[in-house]
C-alpha cells in the first residue's frame, strides 16, 4: 500500500471527529518555554526514593512472582500503568475504543476511516519530498547494503547484518557479509578540535567513495543513524551527511535514514535528518518506537511494493497505533521545548564537564535537543547514583552515559540532571 500525502486535509478536521482524543493529549502540549503550570498538574516537584536500596521490596516482591511465568532479567523497574491518567482519558474516544476491540486485519479488511488515519497521522509527519509510506520491499536480485562502523540498526537478520555496535549482537545469528564504511570519531570539545574533526570526515567519506567502487554496482543502499544511538552516541556533522548525500546520488545508490530512534522530536526537531540542511531528502526515512508506528518513508513510487502477496502478514499495520502517532503529531510545542530544554541542559553539562573533567568527558549533543551524552570511566556508579536519586538513565558503549528524556520531559526535569550528587 502507498498513500500520497493529502494536503488538503488538516489534523483539526479529523481530530473534531474524536474530542476525546484531543481533549487528553492537549494535558501534553508544551507552547511556551516559560509555562506557568506543568504539564502534569498533579506531579511531585521532584523524585524522592523512601529505601536504602533500589528496587525497593515491593518492587522486588512483584518482579519476583513475574519471574514465575515471564523472564525478568531485564526488567529494569515495574510501571504503574494505572497512573497514566492522561493517557488514560485519550484512550476512551469512540474511535479508539473501535480499534482497540476490533484490531481489524488491515490488509484484507482495512477499516473505512484507515486512509484518513494514515493521512493526517503517518504521513503528516512525513518531509516534504517523502510522500508515500511502506512496510517491506522485495529484492530480486543479489544487492547488499552498505552500513557504518559502530552503527546499530536491529536485532532481526537483514538489520542486524547492518549493526556494528556490539559483537554480542550477533552472536549464533546468521547474517550477510555486507559492506562497513568508517563513521568519523571525533575529537572533543568540537570547537577546539574543528580541523581535526573536518579532516577526519572528509577521510571518512574518501573510504565510503573507495567500499562503493569496489562493490562493482551491487550496493543497493547506504544506511546511517543521523545519530548512532546504540553505539555510544557518535555524531557527525551535517556537512558530513551533505557529503554523502551527494556521494550516493553520483553513485545511484539509495541514501536511508535510520530514525528509529532519534525520529520524533527528541533531537529538536521532529526528524534528526532535518538538521542535515539537504538539497533533497534522503530516499527513505525509517521509523518505528517514540513513533508508536512501524514502517519508512519514500518518495519514489518505484521503491514501492511490486507485489503485495510477496511481503505479506496477517495485520500489516495496527490501528490503535495510528491513532497515536496523530497524537504525537498532532499537539504543537514539545519538540520546540524539547529543543528549548535541551540547549539549557547542555549548558548545565557542559559547566559541569570544565569543573569535573574527569568524570564528564567528550559531552556530545550540542543543538539536538535533549539527544546528550558523555563519556564517563565511572559510569556504572554514575547509573546507580542517578537510580538512589530518583532519576533513570541509561549506557551506550563502553562507557557513555546518555539521556533519553520523554517529550513531556521540563526544565525543572532538567535541572536534577546537572546535580554534583548523580554526576
Amino acid at each position: 500500500m502507498a498513500f500520497r500525502h493529502p494536503g488538503s486535509l488538516t489534523l483539526a478536521a479529523i481530530f473534531r471527529q474524536w474530542p476525546r482524543v484531543v481533549a487528553g493529549v492537549r494535558t501534553f502540549s508544551a507552547t511556551s518555554s516559560n509555562r506557568a503550570v506543568a504539564i502534569s498538574s498533579n506531579e511531585p516537584s521532584r523524585p524522592k526514593v523512601m529505601t536504602s536500596s533500589l528496587p525497593r521490596p515491593k518492587v522486588k516482591g512483584g518482579l519476583a512472582k513475574l519471574e514465575e511465568v515471564f523472564d525478568t532479567r531485564s526488567a529494569n523497574i515495574s510501571v504503574d500503568y494505572k497512573r497514566s491518567t492522561e493517557l488514560n482519558r485519550a484512550s476512551v474516544s469512540p474511535v479508539m475504543l473501535r480499534a482497540i476491540a476490533s484490531r481489524p486485519a488491515l490488509e484484507r479488511f482495512p477499516s473505512a476511516d484507515y486512509a484518513d488515519l494514515l493521512k493526517t497521522g503517518v504521513l503528516k509527519a512525513a518531509q516534504q519530498g517523502l510522500n508515500q509510506c511502506e512496510t517491506k520491499r522485495l529484492v530480486r536480485r543479489s544487492l547488499q547494503q552498505c552500513h557504518f562502523s559502530k552503527g546499530f540498526h536491529g536485532s532481526l537478520s537483514g538489520s542486524l547484518s547492518t549493526t556494528r555496535s556490539k559483537p554480542i549482537h550477533k552472536f549464533d545469528v546468521p547474517a550477510f557479509d555486507w559492506l562497513v564504511a568508517p563513521l568519523p570519531q571525533f575529537q572533543h570539545p568540537l570547537d577546539h578540535f574543528a580541523t581535526e574533526n573536518a579532516a577526519e570526515e572528509k577521510r571518512c567519506l574518501e573510504e565510503t567513495e573507495l567500499v562503493l567502487d569496489e562493490a562493482n554496482d551491487t550496493v543497493a543502499a547506504v544506511v546511517i543513524e543521523p545519530v548512532q544511538a546504540g553505539g555510544s552516541d557518535n555524531h557527525a556533522s551535517p556537512a558530513f551527511f551533505r557529503g554523502l548525500r551527494a556521494l550516493t546520488k553520483r553513485k545511484s545508490v539509495l541514501t536511508i535514514a535510520d530514525e528509529v530512534q532519534t525520529g520524533v522530536g527528541a533531537t529538536g526537531k521532529f526528524w534528526a535528518h532535518g538538521h542535515w540542511n539537504l538539497p533533497s531528502p534522503p530516499d527513505m526515512v525509517t521509523f518505528s518506537k517514540t513513533a508508536q508506528a512501524a514502517g519508512f518513508y519514500f518518495g519514489d513510487a518505484g521503491l514501492g511494493l511490486t507485489s503485495r502477496t510477496g511481503s505479506s502478514n496477517t495485520w500489516v499495520g495496527d490501528l490503535v497505533r495510528a491513532l497515536l502517532f496523530i497524537a504525537i503529531y498532532g499537539e504543537h510545542g514539545l519538540v520546540e521545548e524539547t529543543a528549548r530544554i535541551g540547549s539549557y541542559l547542555y549548558r548545565e553539562l557542559e559547566a559541569l564537564a570544565e569543573k569535573y573533567p574527569q568524570n564528564v568527558l567528550n559531552l556530545r549533543g550540542k543543538d539536538r535537543g535533549t539527544f546528550i551524552a558523555w563519556d564517563c570511566p565511572r559510569r556504572e556508579k554514575v547509573l546507580g547514583q542517578a537510580k538512589s536519586k530518583g532519576v533513570n538513565m541509561g549506557g551506550s558503549g563502553d562507557a557513555a552515559v546518555r539521556l533519553r528524556p520523554m517529550l513531556v520531559f521540563e526544565r525543572h526535569h532538567g535541572r536534577l540532571i546537572p546535580e554534583e550528587s548523580i554526576i
